[in-house]
């Protein structure tokens, strides 16, 4: 009954994602955007982690198959939503792709150590440990890792052919090579050192981009529509937030009150860090504070709290730095 009730919630973050992606983003990126998601995720996460699920219990493999998906889709757009929030804090990176692909990346991230965590925890599924403990997280850091550049690929592949300068260009399905070539090395060339090479190489090209490349969101062309009349603007933007709070609120409940370990919701705080990074309106030495009042109290268990706000002060530091000695301003 859990999963089942899960599946659903879900489903329903889901509805209010696409009604804000289609109101703020227009009918074409959404249809695109969820389609390919789906498409992708189904694949992945519907078929794939079979071998994982633990089909014990009431709830049947197919059930926590489309809870996989779901997820993965839902997460998907949250993060987007998320990483967008939080580069506009920036004037020097808001509205430019890599940024936002990188902290999208890292949101979701967050947002698979949250889940992952229950899930496992829960007996959704179980996860082969092949890595050594790390001692500061509570879910194998290849899980985490695998969702990073799972979604990364998916996203650089997105945000290139229809929110950029290239969508004009008759060549621009090339950018459909990107998730292909991830799934293709492990599959051709195994699991080991190639795909170590293969996402290494990715990140650091990532983190060059995100710090030298001023490509920004191109929206010009897309009809967007201006809301419902039962939807203020402003509540229709803050929807995507509303359902990521409520995401990890159930992940915090079921962590406390289904598998009875409230040592489970360090997970999801990463996770809430990023939703403070992502409202303007708290001042960031506040958030500093806290990641910093986390680190005294949880000690190592509170490293993966303090990335989100860590690698913000760095990455904004570093860009700030960078356009003032070059004098050339950022497009």
């Amino acid at each position: 009954m859990v999963t089942i009730n899960f599946v659903i919630l879900c489903g329903v973050g889901i509805i209010a994602c696409v009604l804000h992606s289609y109101f703020k983003r227009g009918g074409a990126l959404t249809l695109n955007f969820f389609l390919f998601s789906f498409m992708l995720t189904f694949t992945r996460g519907g078929v794939h982690i079979f071998k994982f699920i633990n089909s014990s219990g009431p709830s049947s493999i197919i059930v926590k198959a489309a809870l996989s998906t779901l997820i993965w889709v839902l997460a998907f757009y949250l993060s987007v939503y998320i990483a967008e929030k939080v580069a506009d804090r920036s004037t020097q990176i808001k509205h430019r792709i890599f940024p936002v692909l990188l902290f999208a990346g890292i949101t979701i991230s967050a947002i698979a150590y949250a889940f992952e965590t229950t899930a496992t925890n829960i007996g959704w599924w179980a996860i082969p440990v092949t890595d050594v403990d790390s001692g500061f997280l509570l879910t194998p850091f290849y899980v985490i890792r695998k969702w990073f550049y799972f979604y990364v690929y998916f996203l650089a592949a997105y945000f290139l052919i229809a929110c950029s300068e290239y969508k004009r260009k008759n060549w621009k399905t090339i950018f459909f090579i990107l998730p292909f070539v991830h799934a293709w090395i492990p599959r051709f060339f195994g699991e080991g050192l190639p795909q170590i090479i293969e996402e290494h190489a990715a990140l650091m090209v990532l983190l060059v981009l995100a710090f030298t490349n001023p490509l920004r969101f191109d929206y010009s062309g897309i009809k967007k529509h201006e809301g419902v009349s039962f939807l203020k603007p402003k509540l229709l933007d803050q929807l995507p937030m509303a359902v990521m709070i409520m995401l990890l609120s159930t992940l915090a409940l079921l962590d406390v009150a289904k598998i009875h370990d409230a040592g489970l919701v360090i997970s999801i705080l990463p996770a809430m860090f990023f939703i403070l990074l992502a409202i303007k309106r708290i001042p960031f030495y506040w958030i500093a504070s806290l990641a910093l009042i986390s680190l005294l109290l949880l000690k190592k268990l509170a490293l993966p709290i303090i990335v989100p706000v860590g690698f913000l002060i760095i990455f904004c530091s570093i860009v700030k730095t960078r356009a003032k000695t070059t004098n050339i301003p950022l497009k």
